[in-house]
């Protein structure tokens, strides 16, 4: 799903763990709040860009789920707290 560069406003809506997504790119627009827990639902996703967007509160520890991911891009939001120890066991990040 390419969304990138919208200027999209509001949130990502729980319905998006409904969806078979290989790719999420939403960056770039102007989303705001928490992501979904049903986001990390979409196992199969290998990219996910969610930077530059006004996202809130804390990463959650179920995206270690994604055991596919290559691509994780989520700066320039506004989390809080700490990164989830289980984003560290995702060997494909990076390759």
């Amino acid at each position: 799903m390419l969304l990138y560069q919208n200027s999209f406003e509001g949130t990502i809506p729980a319905e998006i763990g409904n969806l078979r997504l290989f790719q999420f790119l939403a960056q770039f627009n102007q989303l705001t709040g928490p992501l979904p827990d049903t986001l990390w639902l979409n196992r199969d996703l290998d990219i996910l860009r969610l930077d530059n967007n006004q996202f809130t509160g804390l990463v959650s520890q179920r995206i270690g789920d994604l055991a596919n991911l290559r691509d994780l891009r989520l700066s320039n939001n506004t989390f809080t707290g700490d990164l989830p120890a289980l984003l560290w066991r995702l060997n494909e990040l990076g390759t």
